[in-house]
């Protein structure tokens, strides 16, 4: 009886020991409460890991994987809680407003870059790095998809503390088919931002089914002026996002036939 006693102490210590020395029992006291979801319920968004893909044929779609092992739900909740403005931790925000991220379609340009410091720091997941015209403004980051799309907003990440006078001052949003036929959509002015910056285009943040997204072929990203009247700018992150449930065009529009269910969707593409 007393060695099984024993055995018993030794497998709960065991069953303990991987989460012990994830983060100081301190700061785990400290960490938001994030209660677990009913079974067959949608899982919280802050207890996921969210991975973009660039296949081609992916869309830049969002997979969630879901992990319920306590070691997981410290570490999401203390990343959350130590970097609020972390770019993987904002993504949880956008999941929960139904958008995804299709920059991985599009083929990028600008209209100059600084050697070492060009279209690729935009998306390289990575807010330390940036892009750096090197020219007289405006300054243009051409995003062109090989079909039409609909987009719901533009995000960029910018950072005043850091670069200052390089920080864009006013934004320009257009869109169209070509070059020759490109439209003003959105004109915002930022004051010393150092965070994500959202420029929504059209509808609403719920994304219900009344809302718009603009659809085109080129976006373009026109930075007209700097702070402290900079010439060359910097921006560090640039993400396009666009509705995750399908979305309803106009009755004259000849896209495809705007669907909603699974059965639907079942037989949208033919092999």
């Amino acid at each position: 009886m007393v060695a099984m006693l024993k055995l018993r102490v030794i497998s709960n210590e065991q069953e303990a020991s991987p989460t012990k020395d994830i983060l100081p029992s301190s700061a785990c006291s400290e960490l938001p409460v994030i209660s677990q979801p009913e079974t067959g319920s949608r899982q919280s968004s802050a207890s996921t890991i969210e991975t973009y893909s660039d296949k081609e044929n992916d869309i830049g779609s969002v997979e969630t994987n879901f992990n319920n092992t306590p070691s997981k739900n410290i570490m999401s909740r203390a990343l959350i809680r130590l970097y609020p403005t972390h770019p993987h931790v904002q993504y949880q925000n956008y999941i929960q407003l139904e958008l995804r991220e299709i920059g991985s379609m599009a083929t990028w340009s600008l209209s100059s870059w600084k050697p070492g410091n060009g279209v690729e720091n935009l998306r390289d997941e990575n807010n330390m790095t940036y892009w750096q015209s090197d020219g007289t403004q405006p300054h243009l980051i051409n995003i062109q998809f090989p079909k039409k799309v609909y987009v719901t907003q533009i995000s960029l990440y910018v950072d005043y503390k850091n670069d200052e006078s390089y920080t864009p001052n006013k934004i320009t949003i257009k869109a169209g088919t070509t070059f020759s036929d490109l439209q003003d959509l959105r004109t915002v002015e930022l004051s010393e931002p150092s965070n994500w910056v959202d420029i929504q285009l059209s509808g609403d943040s719920t994304l219900s089914r009344r809302s718009r997204p603009v659809g085109a072929y080129l976006f373009q990203v026109m930075i007209k002026s700097n702070h402290q009247n900079g010439k060359d700018t910097h921006i560090r992150q640039v993400k396009v996002f666009a509705p995750k449930l399908p979305t309803f065009p106009d009755d004259d529009s000849d896209d495809e036939i705007p669907f909603s269910t699974p059965e639907f969707e079942f037989y949208a593409t033919i092999r």
